[in-house]
C-alpha cells in the first residue's frame, strides 16, 4: 500500500502505522475513521499539540516501538509547548512502558 498527500504528511509527522503493517493499515484506517468521524486527511498532530499548552503534557516514548516510530515523539514533543516532559527508555516496545518500568510509571 502506497500513501499519497495528506495521509503521508499524517504518516511522517508521527511515525504511526509502521509501514511493516501495511496489510493492517487499511482496515486500521477504516475503522478509527468511522469511529471517530474524522478523516486521516484531516489529522495534524504536529499542529494540534501546540495548542495543548499552557497546559503539561507528558509523552512516553519507547526506543523500540515498531509500531509508531520513536522519531515521532520526538518530534511531538519538539513541537509542543511548555510545560513539557518527555520520558523515553532504551528496548521498550509500543505500549510496554507499564509493564517494563512500573515503578516509575
Amino acid at each position: 500500500m502506497e500513501f499519497e498527500g495528506a495521509e503521508t504528511q499524517f504518516l511522517e509527522e508521527t511515525g504511526f502505522l509502521h509501514p511493516a503493517f501495511d496489510l493492517l493499515n487499511t482496515p486500521i484506517h477504516w475503522f478509527a475513521e468511522r469511529e471517530t468521524g474524522i478523516t486521516l486527511a484531516a489529522m495534524r498532530p504536529i499542529e494540534e499539540i501546540r495548542q495543548i499548552a499552557p497546559r503539561p503534557l507528558l509523552i512516553i516514548n519507547g526506543e523500540a516501538d515498531q509500531t509508531v516510530s520513536p522519531e515521532a515523539g520526538l518530534r511531538l514533543y519538539a513541537a509542543a509547548g511548555e510545560p513539557r516532559q518527555l520520558w523515553t527508555e532504551p528496548h521498550v516496545p509500543h505500549a510496554g512502558m507499564l509493564q517494563m518500568h512500573p515503578e516509575v510509571y
